[in-house]
């Protein structure tokens, strides 16, 4: 048996996005990252820049989507009840994670929240080993919140049985070691006119990350959106390829 933790809707002038109800499964919520600000900001930053982004767009083909990292499933759920936002497009949304009990949360959000198993995809993997695309096409859309806190080795944390909840938020010393390397090669994840919204902390220094990983790699970025929340300012940005050539 579970029960339904009800979080607020989103709302830009008219109701296109609808925060996803994240069911309360026993036994399973507590192994999966909960979402909070940073996930939120995330949602923000999505329905504000997609919308514009699509609000022309006159295509009938299905959007691929691939969050890397999907925790409760709440992106991965918003996004596919999204055509609205998409203005019309059908969205298929791959849900990856490295943690076992997180895909299964987001298939029970998916079910909760009314999400066509058609729209919905949840995939066991370990994002560190996604970048180089293991997958047979590429995406149009990559969403990422990534492990970004800086962990020192051997500090304690509140994950001491599997470690598997640790790697949502373990960025290592610099909260870089997860961001730099996917980053580094996230293009190929990407179609020629695909776009990663990536959400950083002040801790990850996003003004080098453009200029010294992402730009070397054939990505442009721009920041979408911004929050301070406690000692840290989170952000979420944008990146794309330079140019159009097919790689």
């Amino acid at each position: 048996m579970f029960a339904f933790v009800t979080i607020s809707k989103i709302f830009v002038m008219d109701l296109i996005m609808e925060t996803p109800v994240i069911p309360n499964v026993t036994g399973l919520n507590e192994l999966v990252y909960e979402p909070a600000e940073d996930s939120f900001l995330l949602l923000d930053a999505l329905e504000q820049d997609l919308v514009k982004s699509f609000e022309e767009s006159g295509s009938d083909d299905v959007l691929n989507i691939l969050e890397v990292g999907c925790g409760s499933g709440i992106v991965s759920t918003a996004l596919a009840k999204s055509e609205k936002l998409l203005n019309g497009r059908l969205p298929c949304v791959f849900a990856l994670d490295v943690n076992p009990n997180a895909c299964l949360l987001t298939n029970k959000t998916g079910e909760a929240n009314q999400v066509a198993t058609s729209s919905l995809h949840t995939i066991l993997l370990d994002g560190r080993f996604c970048s180089r695309n293991p997958f047979r096409f590429q995406f149009d859309l990559v969403i990422c919140n990534p492990p970004y806190v800086p962990i020192l080795a051997g500090e304690n944390t509140e994950d001491e049985n599997s470690g598997l909840l640790q790697q949502s938020w373990d960025g290592g010393p610099d909260g870089n070691t997860f961001i730099i390397p996917f980053l580094s090669n996230v293009r190929h994840l990407l179609n020629n006119n695909g776009s990663l919204y990536l959400l950083l902390s002040s801790w990850n220094n996003p003004e080098m990350l453009v200029q010294d990983v992402a730009n070397p790699n054939g990505l442009t970025g721009v920041q979408v959106i911004k929050r301070t929340a406690g000692r840290e300012r989170l952000s979420v940005w944008k990146f794309q390829k330079k140019g159009l050539s097919s790689e």
